[in-house]
């Protein structure tokens, strides 16, 4: 995060290449310092139809020109296996 900013927004692309805008924020106040998302974060979720137990993978890639794309996906564990949300759509 840039120095002197608590926040910073960012466009992350699903498996299915959907653009979600993202803003991962951390709090300021509290003894310890927590990140949470904002912005359509609960868009996302919604879609996705996330629970209580569900990952959340989110990736960074610098492009050869420099660009930076992110990527988002969720995950389900089912029987002791992790599989992708995004496949079930």
């Amino acid at each position: 995060m840039p120095d002197g900013q608590n926040s910073v927004q960012f466009v992350a692309f699903d498996m299915n290449e959907h653009q979600w805008r993202l803003e991962v924020s951390i709090r300021n106040e509290g003894r310890y310092s927590k990140p949470w998302l904002n912005g359509e974060w609960d868009d996302y979720v919604h879609q996705k139809g996330l629970k209580k137990g569900d990952k959340v993978i989110l990736t960074m890639q610098e492009e050869e020109n420099g660009e930076r794309k992110y990527r988002i996906r969720a995950e389900r564990k089912h029987y002791g296996f992790w599989y992708s949300i995004d496949d079930q759509q």
